[in-house]
């Protein structure tokens, strides 16, 4: 049986806020020419319905990227409250306010950052792939 390394996870997650971009790779370069493959996909979901798609690669000895994208997916709908659950007496009766801003917002966002190819450090591609055995630790029988 195994269990969560939570620290690494933390880790994992506390990736993208200090992601620095060292160089953008040309956009006219033919990527496989050059080694660079995006086989993994790691998601960030904000609780606004924004999400990160980050593909990381790792090319040659050294060498690492991180192509991006941003999207939207409206979070889910709440259940219905029973009658006297709802202290104010509203119903709910749509999508959070503000998800058309958001939705609009990771348009504009994935317009601009999902063309580009970005150089990044070996640290930024580890925390954000570290590796199963790094994120699991087998839990001792009792």
């Amino acid at each position: 049986e195994k269990g969560y390394q939570t620290q690494e996870l933390y880790l994992m997650a506390r990736g993208l806020a200090p992601l620095r971009v060292e160089d953008v790779v040309d956009p006219s370069a033919d990527l496989s020419s050059m080694g660079i493959t995006f086989p993994h996909r790691v998601d960030f979901e904000l609780f606004n319905g924004i999400a990160y798609r980050l593909y990381p690669a790792r090319a040659g000895e050294g060498r690492y990227y991180l192509r991006l994208e941003v999207g939207y997916q409206a979070p889910p709908p709440e259940k219905e409250a029973a009658a006297g659950d709802d202290p104010s007496g509203q119903e709910w009766t749509g999508p959070e306010k503000g998800a058309e801003d958001a939705a609009l917002k990771a348009g504009q966002w994935n317009e601009s950052l999902s063309p580009w190819v970005y150089v990044i450090s070996k640290g930024q591609y580890d925390s954000l792939l570290p590796g199963l055995d790094k994120l699991f630790y087998k839990r001792e029988k009792l």
